[in-house]
């Protein structure tokens, strides 16, 4: 449930950044990983990595996947940091 709460956060950030979000919508149809179109995938996973953010690339897509160690401002973290790097969000 934690997760689900971290990742509907998350979900509503990116709308916030008019990012395009590829995984489904429906709590039912994800799981753990939130996917996110990017124009430059690599870039941005870099981007990321140096301000201390975990995450990973498939398929040109962005991967952020929250755990249950993980906290309402690690989300916020990672949403801002997106928010610095706008351009490479498809």
């Amino acid at each position: 449930m934690h997760v689900n709460d971290l990742n509907h956060r998350l979900l509503d950030g990116l709308d916030d950044l008019s990012a395009t979000v590829v995984t489904p919508r429906e709590r039912h149809r994800r799981g753990a990983l939130v996917c996110v179109r990017s124009t430059d995938a690599p870039a941005l996973v870099g981007a990321l990595k140096r301000e201390g953010i975990v995450s990973s690339e498939r398929a040109g897509n962005l991967r952020i996947s929250a755990h249950a160690y993980n906290s309402v401002e690690d989300v916020d973290a990672v949403l801002a940091a997106l928010g610095r790097n706008r351009r490479l969000l498809a």
